[in-house]
């Protein structure tokens, strides 16, 4: 499965690596752009088929607010997604004291200038247990965003990106759980769903 022909492939260096400086990178891109959504997927990730046209039509069901396209296994977003799921539905908000899984996301324009505005006033530099740290993982930085702005982000059922375990992560000395909860490979079709919120 190739990219889509309007694709842009935002490359960056930094050292150490930073998935905040890189995903801070495609948003710019996302808002310099001027299209109404964007999807932003790391590298690493496995398109589901047809994924640009079913993005059309999740962004027609939910136009205003980030949409993950990608929902990992870890807690605490696993179980309101399993039950969720468990419903029948094909949408689940997300808990907004919790990271932000950016593996794959359908921004919205205005939503993407806000979360760049916001880490422009908000040093990703942090206290923790009376130390400050400084923070590179993208997904931390969007958990925070959703918390302290009381933004409204949902996640897909089922992911339509899959994020296999098979790659070295440059923030978790061991990584696990990353792989997509919900995720049908081949020939699965996203459009054979009725997205309906």
């Amino acid at each position: 499965m190739g990219l889509p022909d309007d694709a842009l492939v935002v490359e960056t260096d930094f050292d150490p690596p930073s998935p905040w400086g890189g995903y801070k990178a495609c948003l710019e891109s996302a808002v310099e752009s001027g299209a109404s959504h964007t999807v932003i997927c790391q590298d690493d990730t496995i398109p589901c088929l047809n994924l640009p046209r079913a993005v059309e039509r999740i962004a027609e069901v939910i136009p205003d607010h980030p949409v993950c396209l990608y929902l990992g296994c870890l807690p605490p977003q696993k179980r309101p997604a399993l039950e969720a799921g468990a419903q029948g539905k094909c949408f689940v908000e997300l808990i907004n004291r919790s990271f932000m899984p950016v593996v794959a996301v359908l921004w919205p324009r205005e939503k993407a200038e806000h979360f760049l505005e916001w880490s422009a006033t908000h040093s990703s530099l942090q206290r923790r247990n009376g130390q400050r740290i400084q923070h590179r993982s993208d997904d931390a930085m969007g958990g925070w965003w959703m918390k302290t702005q009381r933004q409204r982000v949902f996640a897909t059922i089922p992911s339509l990106v899959q994020h296999p375990d098979d790659v070295p992560s440059t923030i978790a000395l061991r990584p696990s759980g990353r792989t997509a909860l919900f995720w049908h490979p081949p020939p699965w079709d996203p459009l054979t769903v009725d997205w309906r919120f």
